[in-house]
């Protein structure tokens, strides 16, 4: 749930940059509007991706947490959940305006998202009813992938590419409904 935070960073960060004037400069450029959309979230990928990285390194490091799959496969998962926030933060951010609004949209989207997905509790111990309403978020099929990488010994990318396919799948939608809802010029 954690790494989904980065979901309301992102759609804060088009507010700001409407607010301070710089996403009229920005719009003024001679690029598609869309390549202006996607460029601004590649920084956050990055950041997304380090911060992940750092994640796992103080639980290995400083924990002792244990990888039983493979390291690959698990920096696969994970960037395809940055790449997931991101365009998280694009969807949350087409449907606010101003900062209280992308605030409130943000913060219940993730904190629903993690709940129904597993992220305060496990799915194991939910109903099976709320185990499946789970799988309709990025949440539950990336930690699906997760268990399988941390805890299954020699787990690799044949078990987890359907937990990678579809938080991507996840991914292109939050993308594709933001950029068919973002307004530019407000």
């Amino acid at each position: 749930m954690f790494g989904f935070f980065l979901a309301l960073t992102v759609a804060l960060s088009f507010v700001e940059e409407k607010k301070s004037g710089t996403w009229r400069r920005l719009l003024a450029a001679p690029i598609s509007r869309p390549t202006i959309l996607i460029a601004k979230l590649v920084p956050f990928v990055l950041i997304g991706c380090l911060q992940m990285t750092f994640l796992f390194a103080v639980g290995v490091f400083a924990f002792g947490m244990r990888i039983g799959g493979s390291v690959p496969a698990l920096a696969a998962l994970t960037a395809a959940v940055v790449v997931c926030a991101a365009a998280l933060g694009l969807f949350i951010a087409s449907f606010g305006g101003s900062e209280k609004q992308v605030g409130g949209i943000g913060s219940i989207c993730i904190l629903v998202l993690g709940l129904l997905g597993g992220g305060m509790m496990p799915r194991v111990f939910m109903p099976h009813v709320m185990q499946q309403i789970g799988l309709a978020t990025p949440h539950a099929w990336a930690l699906d992938g997760y268990y399988d990488l941390l805890v299954r010994d020699g787990a690799g990318f044949a078990d987890v590419w359907t937990s990678i396919a579809a938080v991507l799948g996840f991914a292109v939608i939050f993308a594709g409904i933001g950029l068919a809802r973002f307004r530019f010029e407000k």
